[in-house]
């Protein structure tokens, strides 16, 4: 199982696969484990934004535009996906605190995963894509290409 703490051995490219990787196969159930999952996500997903802001910081001291405006612009879906997933949480936790209709929430919880997933593809393509590139296959974590590989080998600890 993938860590927050985990995500500093790996470039920013790295980082963003292993967390999709993570979300992929992780999946959230309807039981207590769905909770103690969404949480484990919304900590990885606040782990890449802490760690995207940071490299952006820095490269923007080192003039690296390119990857800044990658690494921003991919900041902003995963907070998006962050607010889905603090929205999917309360819905199980109001399934396990109360008799409501599960089928009911059952459905708001997927639509609030489904969206996450979209927009932690919506990251995936701001940090993976550059202007003449094709946008990867959707919902797989992409090869790094070599800017986005070299990230976080330089930035200061």
């Amino acid at each position: 199982m993938l860590e927050p703490e985990d995500l500093q051995d790996f470039t920013s490219a790295g980082a963003m696969s292993s967390v999709l990787v993570e979300v992929q196969h992780q999946r959230i159930t309807l039981d207590p484990h769905g909770l103690f999952t969404a949480v484990r996500h919304i900590s990885l997903i606040s782990a890449l934004i802490t760690r995207f802001s940071g490299d952006a910081q820095y490269l923007s001291e080192q003039s690296v535009n390119e990857m800044v405006h990658a690494l921003t612009a991919a900041c902003r879906p995963l907070a998006t996906a962050q607010v889905h997933y603090a929205h999917a949480l309360n819905v199980l936790v109001t399934l396990h605190a109360t008799s409501t209709d599960t089928q009911e929430r059952e459905g708001e919880l997927s639509r609030h995963l489904d969206q996450a997933v979209k927009s932690l593809d919506e990251a995936r393509v701001a940090l993976f894509q550059s202007p003449n590139d094709t946008p990867p296959p959707s919902r797989r974590p992409a090869a790094a290409p070599d800017r986005a590989a070299r990230t976080s080998t330089h930035r200061k600890r």
